[in-house]
């Protein structure tokens, strides 16, 4: 079908309320283009009092950052970027511009080369008008010399199976951030069955859990290093408060003493399962951000009785 180039801005009125959000939705096609799986994590994340357009990271928990602009590029854009990405670590640097200028495409290629420990890209987005009237959006690599490096990076990448875990807690973070939830902000996905964050006191830790066959909860994970008695005494001493936390939380909790292990842990798990192809995660991350503030909400009195201070 034919079609003629348009101004993005048919598609896109305004960056961060219409760009910023396809790109979130369709982060994959910037996956494809550079060569790098990305797993978006946060949009418009405050660097030292400045706003970066988007966070991403890769399977391995790497940062890459990412400035987009909706015109031609500018100094401006490209050294948002740079400092951005220096700031947080970044180990990749995207930058998306409709229309890409000569000394700024060099600038690009220099600084992919001779920065340590950091790729930079630069690339162009275009927008087709069909004949019925329908916008389509692509994303092209500006450097032909960085096209053959990604390749060969593309093929290097950890199957997705295996990455499933670490883009549902990068996701579930992002949620309860969304939410106002500061408990898990310092938490950092993985592609493990559990993440955590302190309560604040010797012992006690709050965790999001991923079970066998694909089960979600919540938990209190009680371990005191080394010292096994310490552990079970915690346990025992919020027992006595146990009909009075499952009464405010609204629901039954599992408790579990674990004899012979060196933890235990209170624990609340949903009914139904989730999937590595997206399976009811939607609702996962719903249920259990919203369990997790009911639940810290209720157990942190208790733990201020019987815990100390970390």
């Amino acid at each position: 079908m034919e079609s003629k180039e348009v101004s993005i801005r048919e598609l896109w009125p305004h960056e961060e309320r219409d760009f910023s959000v396809w790109l979130w939705n369709n982060i994959g096609l910037l996956s494809d283009v550079i060569g790098i799986k990305l797993i978006p994590v946060n949009r418009e994340l405050n660097v030292q009092g400045f706003q970066l357009d988007m966070l991403a990271v890769d399977p391995r928990g790497e940062k890459v950052a990412i400035e987009s602009q909706l015109s031609r590029s500018d100094h401006d854009h490209l050294g948002k970027l740079i400092t951005y990405a220096t700031n947080i670590g970044a180990t990749a640097a995207v930058w998306i511009t409709p229309k890409i200028t000569i000394a700024h495409s060099n600038a690009v290629t220099v600084l992919d080369q001779r920065i340590d420990g950091m790729r930079v890209f630069a690339v162009q987005v275009s927008v087709q008008k069909m004949l019925d009237g329908e916008l389509v959006p692509s994303l092209s690599l500006v450097s032909k010399e960085q096209e053959t490096s990604t390749k060969s990076a593309r093929r290097t990448e950890p199957k997705a199976e295996e990455n499933w875990k670490y883009e549902f807690w990068s996701k579930l973070l992002y949620r309860a951030k969304q939410k106002g939830l500061a408990l898990h902000e310092c938490a950092r996905p993985s592609d493990k069955n559990a993440i955590g964050a302190s309560s604040g006191f010797n012992g006690f830790a709050y965790r999001y859990l991923i079970r066998e066959g694909g089960k979600v909860g919540i938990e209190l994970y009680i371990f005191v290093s080394g010292n096994a008695t310490k552990t079970k005494s915690l346990f025992e001493a919020l027992v006595p408060m146990r009909v009075q936390i499952e009464k405010d939380f609204g629901n039954s909790l599992t408790w579990e003493k674990l004899e012979g292990k060196g933890r235990s842990r209170v624990r609340h798990l949903f009914d139904y399962v989730i999937a590595p192809d997206g399976t009811n995660w939607d609702r996962a991350f719903e249920d259990m951000t919203n369990a997790m503030n009911r639940f810290h909400r209720i157990v942190q009195p208790a733990l201020r009785q019987v815990g100390t201070p970390s």
